[in-house]
């Protein structure tokens, strides 16, 4: 049968999010710290770049800053798709060539001192430039990444999926781990069913998921057992101090909600398995 719930109160790093968040909030804040430097590094290095592009400009031959502005554009795109190491060969390859291109224009065509004196300074400011456009993108791809890896980490410390009562998957294992020792010190039994939408497309997959995540966390008790979306096609749920006949009065009671829904092909497209949890493990039922 499917056991009432009893007074069972949960403390300590259970609920208290405080102490267990406490230490990697810190983590984070110091390294939205470094993204908010290393975007502040990327804007002066913009504002630089800027003064460096029209002051070249300026100073060369209309033809000359016109191939400069399509190489200009070129390289902008190319370094900021490229890995930094390979955009920096590329940049010093560019750079040596360039040189060697000039000295054999000098020597073919018998520059005068003032028109070599020209070219240099046109091509020290062409190079000066392509390397502040280098740093740039360098300092805005480390901005873009520890912009992704610090959303990753919210998203994983997040108790919650979204504004949903379900909860992320490390909430879920943690919270799992307590309840598995509460219920061997008590000799209790438990249900873990995991809902798997796999054959689903990838059209129709997340507004099933959402429909079903919702009606779990409506059919389950509250603040007795667990609902989680457990990975990008499976949600979870735990029931605590229960057992097969238990695990099939939840299932009955979440077909009826499900149906009104749903189509029955969607429903059984969804691969439902049951794992037991006893004193000697997990066990596939």
């Amino acid at each position: 049968m499917y056991l009432a719930p009893k007074n069972f109160q949960l403390h300590g790093p259970f609920l208290n999010n405080c102490a267990y968040y406490k230490y990697p909030a810190r983590i984070i804040c110091k390294e939205e710290s470094f993204v908010k430097d290393k975007s502040y590094k990327v804007l002066s290095m913009w504002i630089l770049q800027i003064l460096f592009y029209f002051t070249t400009v300026h100073v060369t031959k209309y033809e000359h800053a016109l191939i400069f502005t399509i190489i200009y554009v070129i390289i902008n795109v190319l370094f900021l798709f490229l890995p930094d190491k390979t955009a920096f060969i590329f940049f010093i390859l560019g750079t040596i060539i360039s040189v060697f291109y000039l000295f054999y224009q000098a020597w073919l065509h018998l520059w005068s001192t003032s028109d070599q004196w020209e070219y240099i300074i046109t091509h020290f400011l062409m190079a000066a430039n392509f390397f502040i456009v280098y740093i740039s993108t360098h300092l805005l791809k480390k901005v873009i990444l520890k912009n992704k890896e610090l959303t990753e980490r919210v998203r994983v410390l997040e108790q919650y999926i979204g504004e949903s009562k379900l909860l992320t998957r490390q909430e879920f294992e943690r919270r799992q781990a307590l309840l598995t020792t509460a219920m061997n010190r008590r000799n209790e039994t438990g249900i873990i069913i995991f809902f798997d939408f796999t054959s689903f497309s990838k059209y129709t997959k997340e507004s099933v998921m959402d429909r079903v995540a919702s009606l779990l966390v409506e059919t389950v008790r509250n603040d007795f057992d667990l609902a989680a979306e457990y990975d990008s096609n499976t949600l979870v749920i735990l029931l605590q101090n229960t057992n097969e006949a238990g695990a099939d009065i939840v299932m009955n009671r979440l077909h009826p909600k499900m149906a009104q829904w749903l189509a029955a092909e969607a429903i059984q497209d969804i691969k439902i398995k049951r794992e037991q949890i006893t004193t000697k493990g997990q066990t596939l039922l």
